[in-house]
């Protein structure tokens, strides 16, 4: 059973309020690993750095999944994507393993969108790093996005978003038009 993003805000919202409700330390125990969980899921880093900060530290040394958590945030942060799909792929607890596994597909979503935007062309081998997964896995992603790949290189070349070719032209800007609306507000500065 798939779960959506609303479903995952909605319980995301519930936890925050449970941890705020919940007085006793030891009542959040429960609480921490699944909300530091979605917190990664959702990409929100600066949440999961707030919440790793409101954790109790004798809680975080007993709970080994809890840290393993806080690394995978901290490779996320720094964009080590090879490393957080390592850190990934190992036993998790039953009450986040399903985060876990929509978080590898949402991470290697993100990749295949960041190289489709930052690349005209990357070496197989490399993009199936970024994925973690191993060449013939990334060549069949390449693949089902249409992207071409040169087997005598050994290089893929992704295709660029279309989207973003239809919200360029519609805010094209003529060379004069830019010179006029610059002119406009240095003058509206002025006065």
């Amino acid at each position: 059973m798939a779960i959506t993003d609303a479903e995952i805000a909605r319980e995301c919202q519930e936890l925050e309020d449970q941890e705020i409700a919940e007085q006793n330390d030891a009542a959040k125990t429960d609480i921490y690993p699944k909300l530091l969980a979605i917190y990664i899921l959702q990409n929100d880093l600066v949440s999961a750095k707030f919440l790793w900060k409101r954790i109790p530290d004798s809680y975080k040394s007993i709970t080994p999944h809890l840290q393993m958590l806080w690394k995978i945030g901290q490779l996320l942060w720094s964009r080590d994507f090879p490393s957080a799909h390592l850190a990934l792929n190992q036993e998790w607890p039953e009450e986040i393993s399903k985060y876990i596994l929509i978080l590898k597909e949402k991470l290697q979503e993100r990749v295949q969108n960041i190289v489709s935007k930052a690349y005209s062309s990357i070496k197989a081998d490399e993009f199936a790093k970024l994925l973690g997964m191993n060449e013939q896995q990334a060549l069949r992603v390449a693949s089902q996005r249409e992207w071409q790949f040169d087997s005598g290189s050994g290089y893929i070349y992704p295709k660029t978003p279309d989207c973003g070719k239809q919200a360029e032209a519609s805010t094209f800007i003529s060379s004069e038009q830019q010179l006029s609306r610059l002119t406009d507000y240095i003058s509206y500065l002025e006065n």
